[in-house]
């Protein structure tokens, strides 16, 4: 193999990140707006405030991003795109730490370190979901940190300070996901058997298991005080909200047993295979690698061991949603299995034709994530353009003053204006799951139904209201005569100011 020139080198990697950073931004910028960011950005505005996830209001998340990306509501104002900022700038992080390691590990093939860090930032699933307002681009960071610290406490580079780094950037990363809270225990258990195999002292394997425990118990920190503060409702919002929200398997079948859900959610992962080439390729990447990384020894194996039972994990416990969602394993699995993905793309590149063969396909894929082929996640409704998005909310500040209510079944459009949201409506999820709860807990757990919020509306509470941005949705998770009688009431006691395509803004009537 021949080695690069030490110019090349160096000019390699400073290109590379200019281009993740401006592929990443572009697509912070152009991307359509995903629904699910109307409730993140909410809750980033709400902590912003001085409100608490499961304590003011309902999230059905663990309660890190808010935290997180709050600081950038107060500096920059309540805005999408700021925040879509702060998620690029840490997607272009994780390439540039991923690069300093693949740079490392690979010095010699430095088509491989290229290519390793181009997938990790800009394959077509990365940069559809990491520069959105969602969980993917700090997750993937935190991913990040924890496997590289591995690597370096495994080969024994400050080893007491990386391998509880580990833990820590585990531990937090399932304080913003909880899909990823079981990876600490997991790589916490295959240290102690990988160490055992390969023979080492009793009290050096326990040592490490030890370290990663701790730095994983201390980054679980925020989920642990969150349930402190209030249990009935961290429960509910991160664990039993998902269990009763819509499921297409209960519709058919109302107790439908542990066998027939393993069942669909293998189906439902075969569909998402069948569906998407890429991620079928990405599965197929994972698993040679996993075979491939069986002939590796000493540290490097035991590294590699690892990430591949984290991975298994992580997919097992992505399996437990109905339906299962392609989303959790794109850009998820870009990091968490990387390392196992480069022994593959290794393998695969042993000859210099292998190797121009292996490229010529990554470019492609490549390419297509840059120029948004195939759209994976995107939703080409003019309703989710950012055009849009900033017309209804310029409608809604021109129409009311700072401390109005603003009713609208899609939150984003509230955050974005800056006004008070009705009580409940904060997620647009929350209504969906109220006819399955009575009304202590509804209370209890901030949950609006339809005669709360009819009852907000008849008063004429909200100084506006928005339809048309998610009313499908709603539609389908309220029964008719219910959805009827929402709307019938808007009608009584409100007119349409302005309409933008399928979504219309309304004030309250004036007296006659």
């Amino acid at each position: 193999m021949s080695v690069p020139s030490p110019r090349l080198t160096r000019a390699a990697g400073p290109i590379l990140l200019l281009a993740v950073a401006a592929a990443a931004l572009a697509a912070a910028w152009w991307r359509p707006i995903d629904g699910d960011e109307g409730y993140y950005a909410a809750a980033a505005g709400l902590v912003a405030q001085g409100q608490t996830p499961y304590t003011d209001f309902f999230y059905p998340q663990a309660p890190l991003l808010p935290a997180l990306y709050a600081p950038v509501v107060k500096a920059a104002g309540p805005g999408l795109r700021p925040l879509r900022g702060l998620s690029a700038i840490l997607l272009v992080a994780t390439a540039v730490i991923w690069w300093r390691y693949l740079a490392c590990r690979y010095r010699q093939a430095l088509w491989l370190v290229v290519l390793g860090t181009a997938y990790v930032a800009l394959q077509p699933h990365v940069l559809s979901w990491s520069v959105t307002v969602k969980t993917y681009a700090l997750t993937g960071l935190l991913v990040t940190v924890a496997w590289m610290s591995l690597a370096g406490g495994l080969a024994g580079r400050r080893r007491i300070l990386a391998l509880a780094g580990a833990g820590l950037a585990l531990g937090l990363a399932g304080s913003v996901r909880l899909l990823f809270a079981p990876l600490g225990p997991v790589v916490v258990l295959a240290l102690a058997v990988t160490g055992r195999r390969v023979g080492e002292r009793p009290g050096q394997w326990l040592r490490d298991a030890a370290l990663v425990a701790g730095g994983w118990a201390l980054g679980s920190l925020p989920l642990l005080v969150c349930y402190l503060r209030d249990p009935a409702a961290f429960v509910f919002d991160n664990l039993r909200y998902h269990e009763i929200r819509f499921s297409e398997l209960r519709n058919r079948y109302p107790e439908p047993g542990l066998a027939r859900r393993a069942a669909a959610s293998l189906a439902g992962l075969a569909g998402i295979l069948v569906r998407d080439p890429f991620q079928l390729v990405q599965f197929a990447l994972i698993g040679a690698g996993a075979w491939l990384a069986r002939r590796t020894g000493g540290a490097e194996g035991r590294f590699l061991a690892v990430v591949g039972a984290a991975t298994l994990v992580y997919v097992l416990f992505c399996l437990a949603p109905d339906p299962v969602y392609a989303q959790y394993f794109g850009a998820p699995l870009a990091s968490l299995a990387l390392p196992l993905i480069m022994v593959t793309l290794l393998h695969l590149g042993g000859t210099r034709w292998e190797r121009r063969a292996v490229v010529a396909g990554a470019l492609v894929v490549l390419g297509a994530g840059v120029f948004f082929v195939g759209r994976p996640g995107m939703d080409d409704d003019p309703a989710w353009s950012f055009e849009n998005y900033h017309a209804v909310a310029a409608e809604i500040r021109s129409h009311s003053e700072q401390d109005d209510v603003v009713f609208s079944l899609w939150p984003g459009y509230v955050f974005e204006s800056g006004r008070r949201f009705v009580p409940g409506m904060e997620n647009h999820f929350a209504i969906g799951v109220s006819a399955g709860l009575g009304g202590a807990d509804r209370t209890l757990f901030r949950i609006p139904n339809h005669r709360s919020v009819t009852a907000a509306l008849k008063t004429r509470t909200p100084r506006m209201a928005v339809f048309g941005t998610w009313t499908h949705e709603i539609d389908l998770a309220l029964d008719n005569p219910q959805m009827g009688l929402l709307l019938g009431t808007v009608q009584e006691n409100y007119e349409v100011v302005k309409e933008f395509g399928s979504t219309s803004v309304w004030v309250v009537k004036r007296a006659p």
